[in-house]
């Protein structure tokens, strides 16, 4: 995640990691964006994914999707400005 409070509006490329043992993946939904969330296909561990989004101003939340992950605090809010 950028070490930014707010980012400008426009367009962003996701690079996603899964350093981890178990399968992850990267939703982003929010916004004033109402065709509904975007989201990388399910990340293998080790493996990589690209996300690009067009963000508008407003608020996102960044998660992921799998099974209880975002429970377990998998999850970010950034915004956009």
């Amino acid at each position: 995640m950028p070490a930014l409070n707010e980012l400008a509006a426009g367009t962003y490329e996701f690079d996603v990691h899964n350093a981890g043992q178990i399968a992850h993946n990267l939703v982003i939904e929010g916004g004033g964006d109402t065709s509904g969330a975007q989201t990388t296909p399910t990340i293998q561990p080790g493996s990589d994914a690209t996300l690009k989004v067009n963000l508008g101003p407003g608020r996102y939340t960044l998660y992921c999707s799998i099974d209880g992950h975002r429970k377990l605090g998998m999850q970010a809010v950034l915004a956009v400005g």
